[in-house]
């Protein structure tokens, strides 16, 4: 039986019975029964689920007010704070779509989604007007409102940030009289009945952007079926995850993680759910040491930063707080794949200081609602257990033959959650979606791994992206894999490989982060020499030392600025080291 066919067979028994409704209809009847419990924490703010259900009927009537109607779009540029949430149920409670944009996207990328959504309303963050401002104004969209992150902080707290912002001067008093604040827009909805529209089946709820690592990001389109067919998978496969249990949502809204994993998800399963607008590696170890969730999804930027914080608290004195993480029941990484060394020796920390949870990996892609695997089981370098419900196949990328367990090749994936296509571009979901001589729709990832059949569960075992795959003097070598190997140093901390190409040739260059900065660099290159002596086809190029690796407002490492960098490399040439730039 192949791989495919075992988990179609997994995925009849699931008994899984898919909601038909919307996703806020969802919410309230998951809900319904605990008003008094805790949906949302937002800077010691505790918002109940019967505050919750108000706030949404409070936008809803506000967006009906300004005549937004089931298949509109409202375009959203905000971070995860509480009138992200409302604004997402409230929209969907009325069949219109929540349309996301990244502050990052250019004047010229926004204009175009504008073009095509015909927005009626845009909606930002205050301080953000400065970075999307432009493009708003070259285009004719009907309502405009701002948001400040203080809106639903405690007054205590709201009256502390104001006097801050104040004081930086950071008072916002150029954007055009024509953006409705916030308090405006509710109150004109005073007056007006709530919509709530019927579900229909490919109801498109949101809009949201991947959080790829290309320099531009797609738009994916959800539905209200896909958003709780992966609620679904997750109850099933969660089956230690139980209301009252605190998540910690730090993946901004504006990915479809963010929106799926990280906002719906917990709060369709009754947990109070710990906002985190500031999406920042830097400052993610101590808000998580001083929140205490229970349960964490997060990209592997920040599981490192939690590493390099753990690493400090050992050294310094290992043997006190020997219980500071007995709150972590679940940690789960995602975004890319994480190194083997980080794993264990994360892994080793959360044992020590008295966590229950191993470290939980899941892959998942914004195609399918970034929803295909999860695992809270150890299980090193695996990428997680398939979800109930999804089907993986392995495929051969020359004969298009599906493979064995424990055979390497294409990552393609069937699952209820897929999205109803890519925003305005019909070529890209030709080529990701392809149906097969039996009528099964595949969706192409573009990932090359394995499957493995391990005590009656699969296991997806990621190795790269087919992309990665560059021809070296005759030879296809997968990138991750000399990152690996370079992994097995234990003078390296950190490591992206990239292609540059020059005279049509294509030289892998590793950009590393060292453990110990006095490191000289003939030491270290006499070291990874020796690691690749038998593997001379897998030894990179040349080299460049940073302290950090950049990153992009998505978490992941920033590989097209390290593709752009042509200067001070270093190279191993016999017993000395050699600087080399290319041009």
């Amino acid at each position: 039986m192949k791989p495919s066919e075992l988990l179609e067979l997994k995925a009849k028994q699931s008994g899984i019975e898919y909601p038909q409704m919307t996703v806020t209809e969802l919410l309230e009847k998951n809900n319904g029964g605990h008003l008094d419990d805790v949906a949302i924490k937002y800077y010691g703010n505790n918002i109940t689920y019967e505050q919750l259900f108000k706030k949404i009927d409070e936008y809803n009537r506000a967006f009906a007010s300004y005549g937004i109607q089931k298949g509109d779009y409202v375009s959203v540029c905000l971070p995860t704070i509480p009138e992200s949430i409302y604004i997402f149920f409230a929209l969907n409670k009325i069949g219109a779509k929540f349309h996301t944009i990244l502050p990052t996207a250019t004047t010229e990328q926004i204009v175009e989604i504008l073009q095509h959504n015909k927005s009626k309303m845009f909606i930002t963050l205050d301080s953000l007007y400065y970075r999307v401002g432009e493009a708003i104004q070259l285009m004719d969209v009907p309502y405009k409102v701002k948001v400040s992150a203080n809106n639903s902080l405690p007054p205590i707290i709201k009256q502390i940030k104001q006097l801050s912002d104040l004081l930086k001067k950071e008072t916002y008093k150029n954007i055009p009289l024509d953006f409705l604040a916030i308090k405006q827009f509710l109150k004109n909805g005073n007056g007006y009945s709530t919509i709530s529209n019927p579900w229909k089946s490919g109801d498109i709820a949101a809009v949201t952007n991947s959080s790829g690592s290309t320099a531009r990001n797609k738009g994916t389109k959800l539905t209200d079926y896909g958003f709780n067919a992966m609620v679904c998978n997750y109850q099933k496969a969660l089956t230690d995850v139980h209301r009252g249990q605190s998540f910690h949502s730090c993946i901004p809204v504006l990915y479809s993680t963010g929106l799926s994993n990280s906002v719906n998800l917990p709060l369709q399963l009754g947990l109070p759910t710990i906002l985190e607008p500031i999406f920042d590696k830097n400052v993610y170890p101590e808000r998580f040491m001083k929140n205490k969730p229970n349960l964490s999804i997060v990209p592997v930027p920040h599981a490192k930063a939690l590493l390099d914080y753990l690493r400090k608290v050992y050294k310094e004195n290992n043997a006190k707080n020997k219980d500071m993480l007995s709150f972590v029941d679940v940690f789960s990484v995602g975004g890319s794949h994480m190194p083997i060394p980080w794993e264990e020796e994360l892994g080793f920390y959360l044992e020590y200081y008295g966590s229950s949870s191993a470290i939980g990996k899941g892959y998942g892609l914004s195609e399918h609602n970034s929803a295909l695997t999860i695992s809270t089981k150890k299980m090193i370098g695996a990428a997680g257990i398939v979800l109930p419900g999804v089907i993986f196949g392995i495929f051969d990328s020359v004969t298009g033959e599906e493979l064995d367990f424990g055979q390497e090749g294409q990552i393609r994936a069937i699952s209820p959650c897929d999205m109803a296509g890519y925003f305005n571009n019909e070529a890209l979901n030709e080529a990701y979606f392809q149906t097969d001589e039996n009528g099964k729709r595949w969706g192409h990832t573009g990932d090359i791994g394995r499957l493995e059949l391990i005590d009656g569960e699969v296991w997806l075992f990621y190795s790269g992206r087919e992309k990665e795959i560059i021809n070296i003097n005759g030879n296809d070598i997968l990138l991750p894999k000399i990152q690996a190997k370079i992994f097995e140093c234990d003078l390296i901390d950190d490591c992206e490989l990239v292609v540059i190409k020059q005279d049509d040739d294509n030289h892998p260059v590793a950009h590393i982060v060292l453990k110990n900065g006095s490191i000289s660099a003939e030491e270290i290159l006499k070291k990874l020499h020796e690691l690749f002596k038998n593997h001379e086809n897998l030894e990179p190029y040349a080299y460049k030392i940073h302290d950090s690796l950049p990153v992009l407002i998505s978490g992941k490492v920033d590989k097209p600025l390290l593709s752009s960098e042509l200067n001070d490399y270093i190279k191993h040439a016999g017993e000395r080291v050699k600087n080399i730039s290319f041009y």
